[in-house]
């Protein structure tokens, strides 16, 4: 609105989070020189008071002014006025207003630039959030769910007639207590909710960790409180509400556009895939399942039942003859092109008489990286070098593969995974011919990529350890029979259906108990009278 009028900064820095910023006596020399400040008031600059008290002669206005506030609900600030009235398009318009007017009034000389100003900036407003609010007005009434970890976004969830759900009221002096993880988790699993969003100054792991437990998907990054610096996705006000309503809008699926919403924000995603072999036989058929980005699924089957041929087609190694593979929103040629897929393959696949080191092996996860003469530079050993340690294999490094016993051999090619740096890793029965010992420290290390943002697939036979450590569940059969969170896929139902003809039942006093025999380690289910558990 100032144009050229005037000379307009900012106290606080790009990035910073707002509430208990520190002023630095630099701030207090450049503001002692300004002839206006704007503050939003609401209670949003705690600081700002004593800051203020510093300043001599230098006029102060609330730009909020006018602005009926939304309370807090819970929390210390409890009965408080949530502070960010700006993220309603509506309340931005008063903004305007004030700050146009706090111009006029103490620079008279451009009184006609403030307002014309003004007044083009209101359209420029009014123009680009009509649609993305034209977009969320069609979301059925079962999606119109905002939830967040901080509840900064009302106003805006407010204006766009969608229910909010948070972590934690205010971004203040909390994150969250368990209690209140507990029931953002609890209500998204009873009300279907399908997204969960993060809000740019704090951390996002716990938002990923609710969408894991709730078995649902992390939407993105959401900002409210700072913008970025000028190079940044949102450097003024109007690119911050555009692109946290843009997010929004693309993270929330609704009933028409849910399943492009996976194909393009899903980790993997495989829409009616079917594979075909040259002698005719159809080895999967029209299989469907989608994973969400920072999970870990199991794929469950018995021997002969699609995994393997899955894998190929993730891979690339087989033609598919219909459907649609996206690997973090990108078709399966790109994805591999852009080394964005790791794999572990079965000790079937490796022929282990072969002479390299496993340092060499280990290397092999970095050739994508490297140009075409696969040259490594000291970077790719630090890496090497640092993926050894991370498994325990460094005192290994120097040792012919073949020599290693069942276990060791898997992690190598975990390792060559972790070196290749890839964000999706598809695991082939990383625990066949491994003990109990090995396969914990796996699994924990799994458990590790995962909250590091990798999506990982894994196939097993072990399937006592399903429930342990994946999020999602995938069970085929010729086709993919059942897939989604664990909780609700892994069933006895499930199972029975995937494993029929292996699935025996032994009666126990008290109820029953369900042995998978297809698995070099059976596995056994009991069933209470009260139901599968």
């Amino acid at each position: 609105m100032a144009g050229d009028a005037a000379d307009v900064s900012s106290i606080t820095k790009p990035g910073a989070e707002i509430h208990d910023y520190q002023p630095t006596p630099g701030d207090i020399k450049r503001a002692q020189g300004a002839q206006l400040i704007l503050s939003n008031g609401l209670n949003l600059e705690r600081w700002f008071a004593r800051f203020y008290q510093h300043l001599k002669g230098v006029p102060e206005v609330v730009v909020s002014e006018g602005i009926q506030p939304m309370g807090i609900s819970a929390g210390p600030y409890s009965g408080k006025p949530n502070p960010h009235a700006w993220m309603s398009a509506d309340n931005a318009l008063i903004y305007v207003d004030n700050i146009r007017d706090a111009l006029v009034k103490y620079d008279p000389p451009h009184a006609d630039t403030y307002r014309r100003n003004a007044e083009a900036y209101k359209e420029k407003i009014r123009q680009t959030m009509a649609p993305l609010q034209a977009r969320l007005a069609q979301l059925p009434a079962d999606k119109r769910w905002l939830v967040t970890s901080e509840g900064a976004f009302s106003y805006l969830a407010r204006d766009y007639g969608l229910r909010e759900l948070y972590l934690w009221p205010i971004n203040a002096d909390q994150q969250g207590t368990p209690q209140q993880v507990r029931k953002v988790i609890d209500t998204m699993k009873k009300e279907r909710i399908s997204t969960i969003f993060s809000e740019s100054t704090i951390s996002d792991k716990p938002a990923r960790q609710v969408a894991r437990e709730a078995g649902a998907h992390y939407g993105g990054v959401l900002y409210v409180d700072s913008l970025s610096a000028a190079d940044g996705p949102v450097p003024t006000w109007l690119d911050l509400l555009r692109v946290t309503t843009e997010t929004i809008v693309n993270g929330i699926p609704g009933r028409d556009e849910e399943a492009a919403m996976n194909a393009a924000q899903a980790g993997l995603y495989v829409d009616q895939l079917t594979v075909t072999w040259r002698n005719g036989h159809t080895a999967l058929r029209d299989a469907s399942f989608s994973v969400p980005r920072g999970s870990i699924a199991a794929l469950v089957g018995v021997n002969g039942s699609g995994k393997s041929t899955l894998f190929k087609a993730l891979m690339g190694f087989v033609r598919v003859g219909h459907g649609e593979i996206a690997i973090l929103g990108q078709p399966v040629n790109r994805a591999l092109r852009q080394n964005l897929v790791a794999y572990v393959p079965q000790s079937e696949e490796v022929d282990w008489s072969f002479p390299v080191l496993v340092e060499d092996v280990v290397m092999m996860g970095r050739y994508g990286h490297m140009g075409w003469l696969r040259r490594a530079k000291p970077r790719d050993r630090e890496i090497v070098d640092a993926a050894l340690a991370r498994v325990g294999m460094s005192e290994f490094r120097h040792r012919q593969i073949g020599e290693l016993s069942g276990g060791q051999k898997k992690r190598v090619f975990l390792t060559r995974a972790i070196a290749q740096q890839g964000q999706v890793i598809l695991l082939d029965e990383p625990f066949t011919g491994v003990d109990v010992q090995t396969e914990a420290r796996i699994i924990s290390l799994l458990r590790e990529l995962r909250d590091e943002g990798c999506t990982m697939l894994v196939s097993t036979h072990n399937l006592g350890s399903v429930s342990e450590f994946c999020d999602y569940t995938v069970m085929v059969k010729g086709t993919v029979l059942a897939s989604g969170p664990t909780e609700t896929t892994f069933t006895a139902e499930n199972l029975e259906r995937a494993f029929s003809g292996v699935l025996r039942h032994v009666a126990l006093t008290g109820g029953e108990a369900q042995v998978i025999t297809d698995d070099e380690r059976p596995f056994i289910s009991r069933r209470a009278a009260g139901g599968p558990r």
